[in-house]
């Protein structure tokens, strides 16, 4: 996260608001003991220098993408399919806005109101705090519905059941290309936090500059200078 970021950018009405917020829950869970996968990722590596680097960044997968468009995304930045579906299990835990996943239990195509891979009753719940008319855009919903504060592996078990609230989530306990692993991770929670932690390292690599290319920060949150 940086503080420094330009106005205009796709990513500053994101960012900014929550800079503090990020910063507070870094000294939260760095205090935090056991109950997590831990992991080491390698430090002092260089990232852009400028603001330029926002141009290539890496922009989040869109909640409407289809699995085939998602796998492909991260086959580009050297992401297995094991690793996307270890890395959507971070859905663990935080949560979605309604536009988010609305698609899902409204009008999803011409043949279904209601995406028919979920839960009829969960998707038809998410209505009344998600109505099509004088939404709150502040609304939001738990993207684990059955235990939103642990970092665990009921996610992959939501899947299975059709609470997987976007519809990128419930599209991978379905798809015959993502499914086996969903299952694999809903049985086996250390299962889930090992290939959870070698895709986050993986992801950690990605964009990683060398040579005289970009720099290594003294505060992560700021450019140096």
């Amino acid at each position: 996260m940086l503080w420094q970021l330009p106005l205009g950018t796709w990513l500053t009405w994101k960012i900014v608001r929550g800079l503090c917020t990020v910063d507070e829950l870094k000294l939260l869970v760095s205090n935090c003991t056991g109950g997590r996968p831990k992991m080491g990722c390698a430090k002092g590596k260089k990232r852009w220098a400028g603001f330029q680097g926002f141009k290539s960044c890496w922009k989040p997968p869109s909640g409407k993408q289809k699995n085939s468009q998602l796998i492909s995304l991260f086959k580009s930045k050297g992401l297995s399919v094991l690793d996307m579906v270890a890395l959507s299990g971070g859905h663990t835990i935080g949560f979605s806005h309604c536009m988010e996943f609305m698609p899902g239990i409204y009008s999803y195509n011409k043949t279904f109101d209601i995406d028919p891979t979920m839960n009829q009753d969960y998707a038809l719940s998410l209505r009344g705090p998600c109505p099509r008319k004088n939404l709150d855009p502040t609304v939001v919903a738990l993207n684990d519905v059955t235990t939103a504060f642990i970092f665990d592996n009921a996610y992959g078990g939501n899947l299975q059941k059709g609470l997987g609230l976007l519809s990128t989530d419930q599209m991978l306990g379905v798809d015959s290309l993502t499914r086996p692993y969903v299952n694999i991770m809903a049985r086996d929670q250390q299962i889930f936090f090992n290939y959870f932690v070698k895709a986050m390292i993986k992801m950690s690599n990605i964009g990683v500059k060398t040579g005289s290319n970009g720099e290594i920060r003294s505060d992560c949150g700021s450019f140096n200078g």
